[in-house]
């Protein structure tokens, strides 16, 4: 049987992994959109192929 502390444990840990993963969910998200605002004002086909080469 798994005891009370164990699942409390459990659950403490799913917590911190889910707002992790928020976390560099969100930093992506801005790195792409920050990647995207310096292509569309550099107006440049070269900053798009860089872009895609990085990821």
């Amino acid at each position: 049987m798994v005891s009370a502390k164990a699942i409390k444990i459990l659950r403490l840990w799913i917590k911190i992994f889910i707002d992790m993963n928020q976390i560099c969910r969100d930093l992506l998200s801005k790195n792409i959109a920050f990647v995207l605002s310096k292509f569309f004002s550099n107006n440049s086909i070269a900053g798009l192929f860089i872009f895609i080469q990085v990821y």
